[in-house]
């Protein structure tokens, strides 16, 4: 997976923890296989490097992440569990789960205008319960109850 920007990317410390998401095959990056152990704290042993990238910039090694966000239609009264306005569940492959993850405080990182973000410093908390992402993936009241119900 290859981060990239259309701006030149700023990079900044976590002055807190980030709570973002990944998914991945089996414990596995999708991309890289690189296999994550749950709970650990993964760090990259180099720095992140921002390279050209055709007509944007990019960053191919490090922890690729990204936030959710709450899509809220015309009446206000659903919210689905989206990324860039599609349902979180319609973008896993059969073998992929979507992971809560955390950018530690003190970690550098960058965020692009899409909201993904590639950090030196991750943990993998907990995978999606599947069911649940599933049922409220269409239909949900409250954002950060499906949050939590997800991964519990």
């Amino acid at each position: 997976m290859c981060w990239t920007s259309d701006t030149v990317p700023i990079k900044q410390i976590a002055s807190k923890d980030i709570i973002v998401y990944k998914t991945l095959a089996n414990g596995k990056s999708v991309w890289y296989n690189y296999l994550y152990t749950l709970g650990k704290l993964e760090i990259l042993p180099k720095d992140l490097e921002v390279v050209n990238y055709g007509n944007r910039l990019a960053i191919h090694e490090g922890f690729h992440s990204f936030i959710l966000d709450a899509t809220f239609p015309s009446e206000f009264t659903d919210i689905k569990l989206t990324y860039k306005g599609k349902c979180v569940a319609a973008l896993l492959l059969t073998t992929e789960n979507l992971y809560q993850c955390i950018i530690p405080k003190g970690s550098i990182y960058y965020v692009n205008e899409d909201g993904f973000y590639v950090s030196n410093q991750i943990i993998i908390n907990k995978a999606a319960d599947h069911k649940v992402l599933d049922k409220y993936c269409h239909k949900v009241t409250q954002f950060d109850s499906i949050v939590n119900k997800l991964f519990k």
